[in-house]
């Protein structure tokens, strides 16, 4: 994981699950600045450590994702929702 370094430097305990059986559509540089924003966002609500749970999958050539945070002063914070190339 790209951050994976910082992570363990702050103490934080990473999870992650991804399953791509289908391809996705969709501007690939875009799809890895929203992943990639998520995953910073979580790790900077965290800097006195915690744990951090990511989970992508593709369904129906839409992008689903899952990320569950819990600091270890805060309690634990779910979000999940998917990214779709159209506009449904």
């Amino acid at each position: 994981m790209l951050y994976q370094a910082q992570c363990d430097e702050l103490g934080i305990d990473v999870r992650q699950t991804i399953a791509f059986a289908d391809p996705v559509f969709g501007d690939p540089d875009l799809l890895r600045q929203v992943i990639e924003n998520l995953i910073r966002n979580a790790i900077e609500a965290q800097r006195e450590g915690g744990y951090l749970e990511v989970e992508l999958k593709v369904r129906s050539q839409k992008l689903f994702y899952r990320f569950e945070i819990r600091a270890s002063r805060c309690h634990r914070m779910r979000r999940s929702t998917s990214l779709s190339p159209t506009h449904d």
